[in-house]
């Protein structure tokens, strides 16, 4: 049995006639979607990427959407697009803003009730919960880091905006 060269198969694993290979369903389906990422802004895009990003989704994940800009061109509208840098500076002081509000809520729901805690002679004692405040004390402080540098990024973005300046 002889076999026929140009219906080989190479290392990808895309069979090859004559010197042209032929591209996998899914091959092409990615470069179609490739191709359809929006390049040039359009308020419609600006104003949905900054109502995602008030729903609590980043950036990152915004773009990882094949019907979104890449973060490189979305950093190219920021900074080129003074109503879009302001509007996004403004979702980002929000944003920021809501994140000091879950703290104060962390705070909040730290418990200084004391807790039934069995001793190793098996007594029963009441002893204040020692597990719940520094957990509470660590989220309290990641959050405040990031609101801080949300907020000084809204205030480079966009100086003379209000709501990032509050």
């Amino acid at each position: 049995m002889t076999r026929n060269p140009a219906r080989q198969q190479n290392i990808a694993g895309s069979r090859v006639h004559g010197d042209e290979p032929m591209t996998h369903a899914s091959d092409q389906k990615d470069q179609q979607l490739a191709a359809e990422r929006p390049t040039e802004f359009t308020n419609e895009i600006g104003e949905i990427i900054c109502d995602r990003i008030i729903d609590d989704e980043t950036l990152h994940s915004i773009c990882s959407d094949a019907r979104m800009p890449e973060m490189a061109t979305v950093a190219l509208w920021l900074a080129n697009n003074a109503e879009f840098r302001d509007r996004y500076a403004c979702v980002r002081a929000l944003q920021a803003y809501g994140i000091l509000d879950e703290t104060i809520e962390l705070v909040d729901e730290v418990s200084i009730e004391p807790m039934e805690t069995v001793r190793a002679n098996g007594r029963v004692v009441l002893a204040p919960d020692r597990k719940g405040l520094p957990r509470c004390r660590l989220r309290c402080e990641a959050r405040d880091l990031v609101a801080d540098a949300l907020l000084a990024r809204a205030r480079q973005l966009s100086p003379s905006n209000p709501i990032a300046n509050l």
